[in-house]
């Protein structure tokens, strides 16, 4: 993720992003206990094992993703954020001029103290959003961990000033408040973050809209397709509901992830899995076809 770093600069590298990323990920990991679903939204429950208040420094730090981040967030913020914005690289106006150029040609060369800070954050943040939603994935029936295959996207981060990194933020901060989250936008940020899967689909245009996930059919184009699964980059993956052929609803959001290629499903032009929109005309049925039978 950080290896397009070059060397060390303040004692911030790779291996120290790396550290950084591990402890985000493994705190907002513990902190996950369900996700509930109310009208084809879900929202992610979470239960905190310490309330770590955040001073306001960090609260304007973690707004620039997503306020509701900071409750997954807090304890790796204190760890590894100062408290002070005038502390050297944390000025708030830098960051979020640095932020647009990270990443680029130009900030390999001009390291500072302001880029550390940028990835400090990046890595609390990323780490945050993958041990979380890695409760909702599976491989071999147990629950990801930071040791599972995954594909990633290496410039997710630096790419277009971080934004990809900003739609998953918002996502999962939305989804910690509310059921507002639709759910085909999160089986689609499932897929982004450990399939790596080019949704593109726009997901902050509407947080109750299916975005990508519109599919328009000759019965109904208004009605919404639901996604079971998808296949990208040499993984597969496939939704606990037809895993388990369970009634309930919630398993629509867990996924199962293995290497490999869909054999046992169709899947639509865009590599999807998706359930049949398709729905049986009516048709009228006499209630007495004999009346011989009318009377028992």
């Amino acid at each position: 993720m950080f290896r397009h770093l070059r060397g060390s600069y303040d004692g911030v590298d790779t291996q120290y992003l790396a550290e950084i990323w591990k402890m985000s990920f493994t705190n907002a990991k513990a902190c996950f206990r369900s996700i509930t679903m109310y009208k084809q939204n879900i929202k992610i429950e979470i239960e905190m094992k310490e309330d770590v208040s955040l001073p306001e420094h960090h609260k304007i730090l973690i707004s620039e993703f997503s306020p509701g981040l900071d409750r997954i967030c807090a304890t790796v913020m204190h760890h590894y954020i100062p408290m002070s914005p005038s502390a050297p690289g944390w000025n708030i106006s830098e960051i979020r001029d640095q932020m647009k150029s990270l990443g680029t040609e130009e900030e390999f060369h001009t390291r500072s103290a302001c880029s550390n800070s940028c990835y400090i954050l990046y890595a609390i943040v990323c780490g945050a959003i993958y041990g979380l939603c890695s409760n909702a994935c599976f491989d071999d029936g147990d629950v990801l961990s930071e040791y599972s295959e995954v594909a990633f996207a290496p410039d997710i981060l630096s790419g277009n000033g971080g934004r990809k990194l900003k739609e998953w933020a918002t996502i999962v901060g939305q989804g910690m408040k509310r059921h507002q989250v639709f759910m085909n936008i999160w089986s689609d940020l499932l897929f982004e973050l450990f399939l790596a899967k080019d949704t593109e689909s726009s997901m902050l245009k509407s947080m109750n809209a299916p975005s990508s996930t519109e599919y328009a059919n000759r019965q109904n184009p208004h009605r919404l397709r639901l996604l079971l699964g998808t296949q990208s980059n040499g993984l597969t993956a496939v939704s606990d509901i037809l895993v388990k052929l369970t009634t309930t609803k919630e398993s629509f959001c867990y996924f199962h992830i293995k290497r490999g290629q869909v054999l046992s499903f169709l899947l639509t032009e865009d590599y999807y899995i998706q359930a049949s929109t398709y729905l049986e005309p009516a048709s009228t049925l006499a209630l007495d076809l004999d009346p011989k039978n009318s009377v028992l």
